[in-house]
């Protein structure tokens, strides 16, 4: 009998078709098998054959509303405009008199301290201003001159996280991803928006999850909008290694972890 290579070469040499002798070969992986290449194509086809939801799904279902099940959220907006007015009014507020005389310049930043150009992005989000509303259900953070700042809505201040440490900014700069280095190395400074959903989550339940990524959305097309007015050419990434810039940002990857960060340049940053 005639060798069975020998009669696969033949079908080769006269052009038969590959795929008809490729007996162990399937055009999806067996969901026995444990791929060592993870890509996103794999995990997009896989999800068609997996016996678990796809945890993209599982979001989706777990904040879905439904008229049957047991977890009922308010009806009306009272109870969470009573929520953002308490956060509002107290949380990150601290006094002159909460702080060693002659210390306060050394933990907290006016506006007015910033360049010109930052003074006037962070206005809008300042007393009285109209975006304060935004920064609920996330967090804004300005890495500048070597200092981390947490903005506080609804004041003209900001308070000193930290002072960056030899290699963090280096290690911030590496961590951003799909951009390319001549796109980031030129930037001066780092917006950061940080995700904070349980405030909205302790009021409307896992629904609230999606609140806040609409707030973020809102307020990151707000923010690249005034950069853009003011010449900053802002540069959004949301893609990142996440372990990597949270620890910059002293957050916890749970309770805060970051969506997104813009980086600015020009005028006088």
């Amino acid at each position: 009998m005639e060798d069975t290579f020998d009669v696969v070469d033949d079908l080769y040499s006269a052009g038969g078709p590959r795929t008809g002798l490729l007996f162990e070969e399937t055009v999806l992986p067996s969901p026995n098998s444990v791929d060592l290449l993870r890509t996103t194509r794999t995990d997009y086809m896989l999800r068609f054959d997996s016996r678990t939801t796809h945890i993209a799904e599982l979001f989706q279902e777990n904040t879905k509303l439904t008229p049957y099940a047991p977890l009922r959220p308010p009806s009306g907006e009272e109870e969470l405009s009573h929520a953002k007015k308490f956060y509002f009014s107290t949380s990150y507020r601290m006094s002159e008199d909460d702080v060693e005389p002659g210390m306060m310049d050394r933990v907290r930043l006016r506006h007015a301290d910033l360049p010109v150009e930052l003074a006037r992005l962070m206005g809008p989000l300042g007393k009285d201003g109209p975006l304060a509303s935004l920064l609920y259900g996330v967090d804004l953070f300005l890495l500048h001159r070597g200092r981390l700042l947490r903005v506080i809505p609804y004041t003209d201040g900001m308070w000193v996280e930290k002072r960056i440490v030899a290699g963090e900014e280096e290690l911030f700069r590496r961590s951003i991803l799909r951009q390319p280095a001549e796109a980031i190395a030129p930037s001066s400074a780092f917006l950061c928006v940080v995700a904070v959903p349980w405030r909205h989550m302790m009021v409307l339940g896992p629904r609230g999850y999606r609140h806040m990524m609409l707030e973020a959305g809102n307020l990151l097309a707000q923010l690249q909008f005034i950069a853009n007015q003011l010449k900053l050419s802002p540069r959004l990434s949301l893609d990142f290694y996440d372990a990597r810039i949270d620890k910059v940002l002293l957050l916890d990857g749970t309770e805060r972890t970051t969506l997104a960060v813009i980086g600015l340049q020009g005028g006088s940053l």
